[in-house]
C-alpha cells in the first residue's frame, strides 16, 4: 500500500513548519524527500515514524514496522558493529552474513568487534546504514544518511543500500539532488513555509 500523506499541517509554538502538505510515498519503490534546511523534511519523517502528531490532517499506509538511520548513529556506543546490528535482526541470520554485510560497505574485519565508540564517524555511520537496512521492517526511513561519508565512500554505500534495500519502501532525506538521482526514484521537493 502507497503512504498517502493527506494536507498534514504541524506547528511548533508560533512557528508553522508544515501546512497542508500532501505527498504519495510508493510502495516498494525509493522515495527522496528534497529540500531546503528547515522545510520540514525531517519533521515531516518523524510524523511518518509515528514519533510526532501532525496538528492536522492524515497519514495512512504507513507499515507498522520500521527501521531508520536518523541524522545521529543511535548506536549503542559499548557495544561493537556486529552487536550493534544483531540486536535487531532475526536470531536466524548468521553472523558470516553481518560481517558480509559490514565488509561491503567498507568495514574491515580489524573494526567490527571494536565498541562502536572507538570508530570513526564515517565507519559509525555506515554501522548504522547496515543496521537499518538488515533489520526486518516494512520500510526504511534514512534521514541524510551519507553526510559526512567521501565521495568514494559515498559510492559505496549507495550502491549497496540500492542492492539490499531493492523492492523495500525506502524513504530517502537528502540536500543532495545527485543522491536523489542515484536512487532513480520518486523525488518529492519541500519548500520553506512562508
Amino acid at each position: 500500500m502507497n503512504i498517502k500523506i493527506d494536507k498534514i499541517s504541524k506547528s511548533f509554538g508560533d512557528k508553522k513548519v508544515l501546512v497542508n502538505f500532501s505527498a504519495v510515498l510508493y510502495e516498494n519503490q525509493f522515495n527522496c524527500i528534497m529540500g531546503p534546511s528547515g522545510c520540514g523534511k525531517t519533521t515531516l519523517l518523524n510524523i511518518l515514524m509515528g514519533f510526532l502528531s501532525p496538528d492536522s490532517g492524515t497519514v495512512t499506509g504507513v507499515p507498522e514496522i520500521k527501521s531508520a538511520v536518523f541524522q545521529e548513529d543511535r548506536l549503542c556506543e559499548q557495544f561493537s558493529a556486529v552487536s550493534n546490528i544483531r540486536m535487531v535482526i532475526s536470531k536466524k541470520v548468521d553472523t558470516d552474513d553481518i560481517i558480509k554485510h559490514l565488509n561491503n560497505v567498507g568495514i574491515g574485519n580489524n573494526s567490527i568487534y571494536l565498541p562502536v565508540c572507538e570508530l570513526s564517524g564515517g565507519m559509525r555511520r555506515r554501522v548504522a546504514i547496515v543496521r537499518a537496512v538488515m533489520a526486518e521492517s516494512g520500510i526504511i526511513f534514512l534521514d541524510e544518511p551519507f553526510k559526512g561519508l567521501d565521495e568514494e565512500t559515498k559510492t559505496t554505500v549507495i550502491k549497496y543500500v540500492k542492492e539490499h534495500a531493492k523492492g523495500k519502501t525506502l524513504v530517502l532525506v537528502t540536500h543532495n539532488i545527485d543522491e536523489a538521482r542515484n536512487f532513480s526514484g520518486n523525488i518529492i521537493q519541500m519548500a520553506i513555509y512562508q
